[in-house]
């Protein structure tokens, strides 16, 4: 960990869709268990800053840095529906979470153990035999959630990830997130449209137009008990 803290640093950003210019000039940092917000209009950039940060484009010029010993999970955006008659079982939905992420170092015990362990925490145990179509929305929520936190990141990207939820559902993801957070430091950076949602449970909100247009720190009491961020295999 850097002297500052900062688990992940973006410099002089740029992003290109072929001669289109999805994200210029993007600066900012991030420091271990810092929550923030991503907001902006529609194809403002904010899904496509978390896939360069992710490596899944290709970055025109500037640098993404994240530290060497940190791990990154993805929440992508959920689709309105899901297939009824897809076949997989919640479980092996789950465990694909741990692909690339040092599977080859984990025996086929230690890879359940760890699958059980987070449908554990996210309430969702008893779906472990179920397929992954039959669930309802906030069921399904929770599966993907779990995929992402099975290979134990200590920075966990989430894109728009209660678009698809009621009310109740929203406000149980959000208390998840606060727990993460604050009960193992997690860094988190969250994707919404739902300004008042970022407002009431991130730290900070980076607000995107293809280029970097404010950096709002929000006044918070209810600092992480662990910021350390990064953590072992």
């Amino acid at each position: 960990m850097d002297e500052d803290g900062v688990l992940l640093r973006v410099e002089g950003l740029e992003v290109r869709y072929g001669r289109e210019t999805a994200l210029r000039d993007v600066d900012f940092s991030v420091r271990a268990g810092e929550r923030v917000g991503l907001a902006g209009p529609n194809g403002g950039g904010k899904t496509t800053l978390l896939k360069a940060i992710l490596g899944l484009l290709p970055v025109a010029s500037g640098v993404v840095r994240i530290h060497p010993g940190a791990r990154v999970g993805y929440l992508p955006q959920q689709a309105s529906h899901s297939d009824p008659l897809f076949p997989a079982r919640v479980r092996e939905i789950v465990a694909t979470g741990l692909l690339g992420k040092g599977r080859a170092g984990l025996r086929n015990g230690d890879e359940s153990r760890r699958v059980q362990q987070e449908l554990e925490r996210l309430g969702i145990a008893r779906l472990a035999g179920a397929r992954i179509g039959a669930l309802s929305g906030g069921q399904h929520q929770r599966v993907l959630l779990a995929r992402a936190l099975v290979g134990r990141p200590s920075l966990l990207l989430l894109d728009e990830p209660t678009s698809a939820l009621d009310p109740t559902t929203r406000e149980t993801f959000y208390e998840t997130l606060r727990c993460l957070n604050r009960e193992e430091g997690m860094t988190l950076m969250l994707v919404s449209h739902d300004e008042e949602a970022l407002r009431r449970h991130t730290d900070r909100i980076l607000w995107l137009d293809r280029t970097l247009c404010r950096d709002d720190v929000l006044e918070r009491s209810d600092v992480p008990i662990h910021a350390e961020g990064v953590t072992g295999p």
